[in-house]
């Protein structure tokens, strides 16, 4: 069981991650970051965090934080649709991020950022995520995996991830 004390430090340390995000990410300046980083995954990368503390001690050597839900129930999901959108609203909630569905089309300001999530078909027995993000040249990427590599998607086939179904665009800013 991980302690409340414990939960609270590492969501007052995210939050400082989330502080110094700059937004509109930029894929030219994060690209090099993340590529082949083992530390983080796509759900990373989409959010644009790009510290990592060891918060393995804290989590028991149990959870990884950067996964969808982790940050706000610190339990391992097994997701559905419904669950993984849940998890990543409350995330974004506890991060201090506004978030909001919004069009695949429509534009994003510049002190904002977008993503995409996609899950695996249901004929997966343990269903897995993935995220994209819209970057300041206004080109989709993603990153392959945790410690994969990071690339750009093109503006036609952002629906279209092989192996996942995709569920939506989401707004993101700073709360005020």
């Amino acid at each position: 069981m991980i302690r409340e004390c414990d939960k609270t430090r590492v969501i007052n340390i995210l939050r400082t991650y989330v502080d110094a995000i700059r937004y509109p990410l930029s894929y030219e300046c994060d690209r090099s970051f993340y590529h082949g980083n083992k530390n983080f995954n796509c759900y990373a990368y989409a959010l644009g965090l790009r510290r990592l503390d060891n918060f393995k001690s804290l989590l028991n050597n149990k959870l990884s934080i950067y996964n969808p839900g982790t940050i706000s129930s610190f339990e391992t999901i097994l997701y559905d649709e419904e669950k993984l959108i849940k998890a990543f609203l409350e995330d974004c909630y506890i991060l201090g991020l506004e978030c909001k569905p919004t069009n695949l089309n429509s534009n994003v300001s510049s002190n904002s950022s977008k993503i995409a999530i996609y899950i695996e078909p249901e004929e997966e027995p343990v269903r897995d995520f993935h995220f994209a993000r819209l970057n300041n040249n206004g080109i989709w990427s993603n990153m392959k995996c945790s410690g994969g590599s990071v690339f750009m998607l093109g503006e036609d086939n952002i629906e279209d991830i092989p192996g996942y179904n995709f569920l939506g665009t989401y707004a993101l800013r700073k709360k005020r």
